[in-house]
């Protein structure tokens, strides 16, 4: 009778560690589960900056904005969990970078407003128009001065 009650109580001790094991497994992978869903929306608002700066489309910084607010939640929602020291130093310092990247997109989209500014005062519409003008009006001449012409006028409206 001894033994068998040996034999249930060790059975019961290894039954306990692997049950606990098991939910310290679970839970670090619901910790890698929110990571990589933070690390994806993260890429996804990277994504909509860049799709920005390519097509200077408004709806893209708002898409950005708006991943950043995700992360934002999910960086919240980390802050209950459990971690050591050095890891909750680093979820606490999260926010601190979000705010930094913020600062970098408003530097990004002003860029981008000032090159579209400089972009629109070099276009040469007037000067292109006055050319081809020019060209219209020397187009009866043998000496090729309305081809000429007509060349300046593609390059100043490829300007």
């Amino acid at each position: 009778m001894l033994g068998f009650g040996l034999v249930l109580i060790l059975s019961i001790a290894v039954a306990a560690c692997g049950i606990k094991n098991l939910r310290d497994i679970a839970e670090r992978a619901d910790k890698l589960s929110q990571l990589k869903n933070i690390n994806d929306q993260f890429s996804q608002a990277k994504d909509a900056r860049q799709q920005y700066v390519k097509t200077h489309d408004e709806k893209f910084i708002a898409a950005n904005e708006e991943r950043l607010r995700a992360v934002e939640t999910n960086i919240d929602q980390l802050k209950t969990r459990h971690w050591n020291a050095e890891q909750s130093q680093l979820i606490a310092s999260l926010p601190g970078a979000m705010s930094v990247y913020r600062e970098h997109r408003a530097e990004t989209v002003s860029e981008v407003h000032s090159r579209q500014i400089i972009l629109q005062a070099l276009r040469l519409n007037g000067e292109t128009a006055d050319a081809e003008a020019m060209a219209q009006k020397y187009s009866a001449s043998p000496d090729g001065t309305a081809a000429a012409l007509n060349d300046v006028a593609k390059h100043l409206a490829g300007v």
